[in-house]
């Protein structure tokens, strides 16, 4: 009896970009639709997640809008075009991905991957609620994003239309 090795060789392939494969900025993108939880805090950093917590956005404007809102006791609105120093906007992906934002104590975050905004328009009112002091301001800003594109660090990049997030509590609380 002879013996005969034999080599088997499967192969398999993708096609790369195929729209039968989502990638995870776009579930991420998409989990950002209805049902996602917002909050926020600072001056301003807004949070929005999946009810899970595995596909989060979050948008920090350093520009004292707040303070300004607190100051003229009316209204702050600002539009920033994309980039601008003063705008982070990062899409994220993992597990508890937001549990650590507006949060003195840490939980232990685990981001798999992210996407920062790298063009768009980002729109920002923020109201006063007549509770915070010149050293901590706090009101309630109305956030909205238009033609944001989210770039990850292989190059991925991916469209928001537009997101709207409404009511959201700003600003700096003891503790």
């Amino acid at each position: 009896m002879r013996v005969i090795p034999v080599l088997l060789l499967v192969v398999g392939c993708a096609e790369t970009g195929s729209s039968s494969v989502e990638s995870e900025l776009d579930a991420t993108l998409r989990a950002l639709g209805a049902g996602v939880e917002v909050f926020g805090c600072a001056d301003v950093e807004v949070v929005a997640a999946n009810s899970a917590d595995s596909r989060g956005l979050v948008v920090r404007v350093d520009d004292d809008i707040a303070a300004d809102a607190l100051l003229a006791g009316a209204t702050v609105g600002a539009e920033y075009t994309l980039p601008d120093p003063a705008v982070e906007i990062t899409a994220m992906w993992g597990s508890d991905v937001t549990i650590d934002h507006c949060n003195d104590v840490s939980y232990g975050t685990v981001v798999d991957g992210e996407a920062s905004a790298i063009s768009g328009v980002l729109s920002i009112e923020v109201v006063p609620d007549g509770f915070g002091t010149e050293l901590m301001p706090t009101g309630r800003a109305k956030l909205l994003l238009e033609d944001v594109v989210f770039e990850t660090t292989a190059g991925e990049q991916r469209d928001l239309d537009e997101l709207e997030l409404s009511d959201v509590y700003v600003g700096w609380l003891p503790g």
